[in-house]
């Protein structure tokens, strides 16, 4: 490995640890609860994301069908796991977060890679070193012959 490519992944092994402080850093995800609209079901999702607890009060069953229950539970988790994220998310110090992450080296490094791939394709599809500027044939019923003739062929076919 090169050292300039292994002193770019040290530069972002860098900022990638500073993204990860700056999260730390960050107030931790609340718990999350939410309802049906008449309140007979009820998720609590931890602040790790996941359903703490699932309520069903008395007599749900008159206001829910039984075969609904199961999509009810889904929907509420998914809706209480979105509203708990996005809080968090905006409970962000994001001027702290800005100063800290450094996107910029990030985003030279990415565009230095993106001009390589093209500079890759560009090469690729340019054949002038190929005999007679075009690419070899892929089809091997186009070649009759493949006798080697350098002089010192282990092998011929006639």
């Amino acid at each position: 490995m090169s050292d300039e490519i292994l002193a770019r992944l040290q530069q972002i092994q860098g900022h990638a640890l500073k993204i990860q402080a700056a999260m730390q850093s960050q107030p931790s995800p609340s718990e999350g609860r939410g309802s049906d609209p008449r309140g007979c079901v009820a998720v609590v999702v931890d602040p790790d994301g996941l359903p703490s607890r699932i309520e069903a009060w008395a007599g749900w069953q008159r206001h829910v069908a039984a075969e609904e229950l199961g999509s009810l539970v889904l929907r509420l988790f998914r809706e209480v796991a979105a509203q708990t994220m996005r809080a968090w998310s905006e409970s962000f110090d994001q001027e702290a977060w800005r100063s800290r992450a450094e996107a910029a080296p990030l985003s030279a490094f990415l565009a230095a890679q993106a001009t390589s791939m093209v500079n890759l394709h560009g090469e690729a599809v340019d054949s002038r070193s190929f005999p007679g500027g075009k690419w070899p044939s892929p089809n091997s019923s186009t070649y009759s012959d493949a006798s080697v003739k350098d002089g010192d062929a282990d092998w011929s076919l006639a």
